[in-house]
């Protein structure tokens, strides 16, 4: 998907195609003896464009699919008890199966509540979900299992651990949702249909705009190579991350339309937070006094640093009061999951309803 660090390799690929249509003789990778020689014995010069795409929607659902299966008999066959939350959090398992019961929508009790994979060290582990295996950092674990053992011991929580159990509720249902909706066979789907569509596109393009004996040629290879590396590295992940925020906003949907309040005003707390949102609160922020000093480098430095740290603030205050501006920086901060203080706001509208 695109972000601020992966936007240059996107427009490298735009103008390695553009030249390299403009001169058919600019790459010889795709024209070399070593290509040419199996394109030649694999007999591929002699399909048909819609042959061409078929092929190359059958790789890629292979391609696709092979992980995916790959990953489930490694989570589902390679399970350890090591894994289990049980085995090093008993209190927060007490308050799983608990859970399980408080929201019988999310079937928990149909899911495995782990800490850990065998591939996977446990301190890499945040909230996540896949097949029916839901997992929690050790943060998380260790915060429930401490808060859990005072509900269980009959001790008042104070509105600080009221909340952190409230969090860790909304995110227990989010991802509980991701495995109820079936997002992982879902995002599947849409990766093998986005590249069907865009393939058969371009064999309907090729087989109407050019001669037969044309697209046996080498120059027309290249373009065919060049309409593949447009498709796969521009289109492909443009669409995806217009669809993926959508799985992360149904399961957030999944999840406040389910919980308690407390789990709402949990949810809140941890999006509405300067660590999370640099952008939360930043209108009534200003420029940390320094300690003085008595030299006039060290004053120097402290002004340098000063108007250093006053333009970075008016910088994101300037950006948060400007619509178009606050958009694209959402944008360009976004990766899978909406903007924290959009998810913020889907819990106040839903608290609002209530």
């Amino acid at each position: 998907m695109i972000t601020k660090k992966t936007f240059p390799w996107f427009i490298f690929v735009i103008i390695f195609c553009s030249t390299t249509e403009q001169s058919h003789g600019a790459t010889d990778i795709f024209k070399n003896e070593l290509y040419q020689d199996s394109f030649n014995t694999l007999e591929l010069n002699k399909l048909s464009p819609w042959q061409h795409a078929g092929l190359n929607i059958f790789w890629m659902t292979v391609l696709t699919g092979l992980p995916s299966v790959t990953k489930y008999m490694k989570t589902h066959y390679l399970l350890q008890k090591k894994h289990l939350v049980v085995t090093d959090y008993p209190y927060a398992q007490a308050w799983y199966d608990a859970m399980g019961i408080k929201y019988p929508k999310a079937h928990l009790d149909q899911k495995l509540f782990l800490q850990a994979t065998r591939h996977i060290n446990k301190n890499k582990i945040t909230w996540s979900s896949i097949f029916n295996h839901i997992y929690f950092s050790q943060k998380s674990l260790q915060d429930i299992n401490r808060v859990y053992k005072n509900v269980i011991d009959g001790i008042e929580l104070s509105r600080e651990d009221q909340l952190l159990l409230g969090k860790e509720e909304f995110f227990l249902l989010h991802e509980a949702g991701h495995i109820e909706n079936g997002d992982m066979f879902s995002h599947l789907i849409s990766i093998i249909g986005i590249f069907a569509t865009l393939e058969l596109l371009r064999a309907y393009h090729m087989s109407i705009n050019l001669k037969w004996d044309h697209l046996e040629s080498k120059d027309s290879q290249v373009d065919a190579m060049n309409s593949f590396i447009i498709e796969f590295f521009i289109f492909f992940p443009i669409i995806l991350k217009l669809l993926t925020p959508n799985y992360e906003k149904n399961a957030d949907k999944f999840s406040y339309t389910q919980i308690d309040e407390n789990g709402l005003h949990g949810g809140i707390s941890f999006f509405e937070n300067e660590d999370i949102d640099p952008l939360f609160n930043i209108e009534n922020k200003t420029v940390s006094p320094f300690l003085p000093v008595n030299n006039s480098i060290g004053k120097l430095m402290q002004l340098s640093a000063y108007f250093d740290d006053y333009c970075q603030l008016t910088q994101l205050q300037i950006i948060k009061d400007i619509p178009i501006f606050h958009s694209f920086y959402k944008w360009m901060h976004t990766s899978s999951h909406p903007y924290p203080s959009d998810r913020a706001q889907a819990i106040k509208d839903e608290l609002a309803k209530r």
